[in-house]
């Protein structure tokens, strides 16, 4: 960060264009009471005086309008985008095996939360990354899913459909493409990046003993209601580190942790007749 003379000029800068309408009012309004002085020098026949006051009041104005249509340095807006489609941003499963009717297995949780970064400045920013750091309670105590890393750095997703005509035969065509940064942002552009991930609990790994089964459970205890996501970008020659947090919407948190504690007895012994999962997912990102 610049802490000389230039550095602390250009803050000053800043907070003079985020009060632009203030004081575009408070100019208009001098030029109004000057043109009013003005008229009474004239009429009192001091004409020297009107002009050198006239003169001011449009130095002044002239100043201002300088200074606030320069372009501000960037600056970024963080909040997430809702998905009225599917409002769910973390969703356990639960697998019911046809062979044993009633029973309700644990198995994967994914997460996929959008988070829309908006460029209210007036000059580009390169956005380095997006990450999520830990979720938080309702009292904003940390919860880390065990399986989940921390820091999830999000991406930007481009999907795309359409038609493809192949040899004669045609079909439709689905196309996924993500990038992971940076990510270059223009004043008043806007994008999406999404945080995903798959974890969970696999029965049929041999990895999955009581002690994992505890970690998963223990990191289970309270209830996720908001997650804190840190942002790093670029402002002019400033490299800026911002926090924010927004709610997250979980369904099945609750179910998912009392049915591990079910079938282990509280995490006495593993489940007997595990079964075999007839569908495997991986660990990590996911499409």
């Amino acid at each position: 960060m610049n802490t000389g003379f230039i550095g602390k000029l250009e803050r000053w800068l800043e907070r003079i264009r985020e009060r632009r309408w203030f004081l575009l009012l408070a100019s208009l309004a001098f030029l109004l009471l000057a043109i009013g002085g003005t008229f009474g020098l004239l009429l009192a026949d001091r004409q020297d005086l009107a002009n050198v006051l006239l003169a001011i009041a449009v130095l002044a104005v002239a100043i201002v309008t300088l200074l606030v249509t320069v372009p501000a340095p960037a600056r970024l807006h963080f909040e997430k985008e809702d998905r009225p489609q599917s409002p769910d941003d973390l969703v356990f499963y639960l697998w019911s095996n046809p062979s044993a009717p009633g029973v309700q297995w644990p198995r994967d949780f994914t997460l996929n939360l959008d988070i829309v970064v908006i460029n209210v400045g007036g000059r580009k920013t390169v956005l380095s990354h997006l990450g999520l750091i830990e979720f938080l309670g309702a009292t904003d105590q940390k919860i880390v899913p065990h399986t989940l890393p921390m820091p999830l750095y999000a991406t930007l997703i481009r999907q795309r459909r359409g038609f493809v005509s192949t040899g004669g035969i045609g079909g439709l065509h689905f196309q996924t493409d993500q990038e992971p940064g940076p990510w270059v942002i223009g004043p008043d552009e806007a994008i999406t990046l999404r945080l995903r991930w798959r974890g969970g609990i696999n029965w049929s790994a041999p990895r999955w003993n009581l002690e994992e089964t505890g970690r998963l459970a223990a990191s289970l205890e309270h209830a996720i209601t908001k997650a804190r996501i840190e942002g790093i970008y670029r402002r002019g020659r400033e490299k800026t580190t911002e926090e924010f947090v927004v709610s997250v919407n979980v369904q099945a948190q609750a179910l998912y942790r009392s049915k591990l504690l079910e079938l282990t007895q509280d995490l006495t012994t593993m489940p007997a007749n595990i079964p075999l999962q007839h569908l495997q997912f991986p660990t990590g990102d996911f499409e």
